[in-house]
């Protein structure tokens, strides 16, 4: 759908093309809103800056680090 925005050098109004450069999420993934501490945050996002990767896989990787020697009981549903 095409949004309509003002143009603040001229009168004129043009047409904005919503684009959506989202990737989609990946089968098996599940899109959450977590809060976590603010320095956590930085080393998560330097830690994605210098390995030259993402911040999903990093946080990914610090949880499959953590859960690998763990058994953990499924909660009842």
């Amino acid at each position: 759908m095409a949004k309509t925005k003002y143009d603040p050098f001229g009168s004129t109004i043009r047409q904005e093309e919503k684009s959506d450069k989202k990737e989609p999420i990946k089968k098996g993934y599940l899109n959450r809103t977590l809060t976590i501490r603010e320095d956590h945050l930085e080393k998560l996002r330097a830690k994605a800056y210098w390995d030259r990767s993402t911040q999903r896989e990093v946080l990914e990787e610090a949880l499959e680090n953590y859960f690998k020697d763990k058994n953990i009981k499924q909660y009842p549903k």
